[in-house]
């Protein structure tokens, strides 16, 4: 099958991909986007924003709790779990659905599946062979189980990490017990700890935790991170 001709394609439909897709298409030239999984990527889907929502939850059950200091009496806060995950589902149900008329719109073509590079300009989705003067790598990354010591030669396993894909999957019920290994989810921790879970916040190098207590039923981290 001969190449397909587009000026830019993109690899990866997140918000970096979706971002270019604006300036390219202003600037007149074709564009074929390749996303294997849900337009948006992680961050709207599975990440940011589903955090955002439980986050929010926590932060009023904080303020709640915080009433009697304010001389408001309150009853006692009580947290529906699965009414807040159902409300955080319905709330980015919509998302790629949107994207995707978005990009109608823009005249970027959408192509599914998995991209890998057959040419220094040339790119094969499935049984298309795409070919394009820009090619632009936005495929985002993974998370990176790392091993903890637990004293002697023990390492705790992959096992115990929950990364936002699979939260999203088994996060049924208030979690008793999470450990945080990316510094994205601190906040979230932070919530988790508002709502009386144990919570470790792990940091791999190059970001220190520099100053970590606690006031009241709350969690406060200050971090120094080191890029290289």
């Amino acid at each position: 099958m001969s190449a397909e001709q587009f000026d830019v394609v993109i690899i990866g439909g997140g918000n970096a991909g979706i971002g270019v897709t604006g300036p390219t298409r202003r600037a007149g030239l074709s564009v074929a986007m390749i996303e294997a999984r849900d337009l948006g990527g992680t961050c709207p889907n599975r990440g940011c924003t589903p955090k955002k929502v439980l986050v929010a939850a926590g932060q009023a059950l904080h303020d709640i709790n915080l009433a009697a200091q304010h001389q408001i009496d309150v009853g006692k806060a009580k947290l529906d779990w699965a009414a807040l995950i159902a409300r955080e589902k319905d709330m980015i149900k919509n998302i790629p659905e949107n994207l995707a008329r978005a990009m109608a719109r823009r005249k970027v073509e959408v192509i599914k599946g998995h991209g890998a590079f057959a040419g220094p300009d040339t790119v094969l989705v499935g049984d298309r062979t795409l070919y394009a003067s820009y090619i632009v790598i936005a495929a985002g990354s993974k998370p990176r189980p790392v091993g903890i010591p637990t004293g002697g030669n023990r390492q705790l396993s992959p096992a115990p990490f929950l990364f936002s894909d699979r939260l999203q999957e088994v996060i049924q019920s208030p979690p008793s017990r999470e450990l945080c290994c990316c510094p994205r989810l601190i906040s979230a921790a932070a919530d988790t700890h508002s709502h009386r879970s144990a919570v470790t916040p792990y940091l791999p190098a190059p970001c220190v935790m520099v100053a970590p207590r606690m006031e009241g039923n709350d969690v406060i981290v200050r971090l120094r991170c080191h890029l290289g």
